[in-house]
């Protein structure tokens, strides 16, 4: 009789496992309030090409790990295609992660608040945004900027923006405009870490 109440019970082990392993994995940074402000010293690199904010940004934060590996080395490496609205190349945000994991770093999409970010950011590890560059809000005006930093006292996010410069920054509520989907107050973003 024991046998047959394990048995009956082991689906719900298995689920609690399941869980339990699932959320283990699950990283919930959360930020320390306290910590007003935070800097990360990524190195800037500018962009070489039109339209290789994605390709910069992922040497920025390379460089950042240690690894100095040429612009044009990643765009080779995630097949940049010239023609920006076929979403291959320099705006595949899963080319670039998969890259990533082949030089032996992690590296994860994920769906962000500003609150999230500031959590990163205070763990030492720099956030790729993928947004709007600018209004208006169209699709050709995609971008790719690295977090590095954020202000409380401003109300400010720091990037490192091809576009706009090292130390860009931007106000949380003008970040939060640019972001791509329907809920601004998620941002679509890349993390590497180690």
């Amino acid at each position: 009789i024991e046998m047959k109440i394990l048995l009956k019970r082991i689906p719900f082990i298995m689920t609690i496992i399941l869980l339990t392993i699932f959320l283990s994995s699950c990283s919930s940074i959360i930020p320390d309030p306290a910590i007003k402000y935070t800097y990360i010293d990524v190195p800037f690199q500018s962009c070489l090409t039109y339209n290789g904010c994605g390709v910069a940004s992922l040497a920025m934060v390379l460089e950042y790990y240690n690894m100095s590996i040429s612009q044009e080395e990643i765009a080779e490496a995630i097949m940049v295609d010239d023609n920006p609205l076929t979403n291959e190349g320099y705006g595949n945000p899963c080319k670039m992660i998969s890259y990533v994991k082949k030089l032996g770093l992690k590296a994860k999409f994920k769906l962000m608040s500003i609150n999230k970010i500031k959590g990163y950011l205070q763990e030492g590890i720099p956030v790729i945004a993928i947004q709007f560059s600018r209004f208006p809000r169209i699709l050709q005006n995609l971008h790719y900027r690295v977090a590095i930093g954020y202000d409380d006292d401003f109300s400010e996010l720091i990037f490192h923006d091809v576009l706009f410069g090292e130390d860009y920054r931007m106000e949380y509520s003008y970040f939060k405009s640019l972001n791509i989907l329907k809920n601004i107050d998620i941002c679509s973003s890349i993390i590497i870490y180690e």
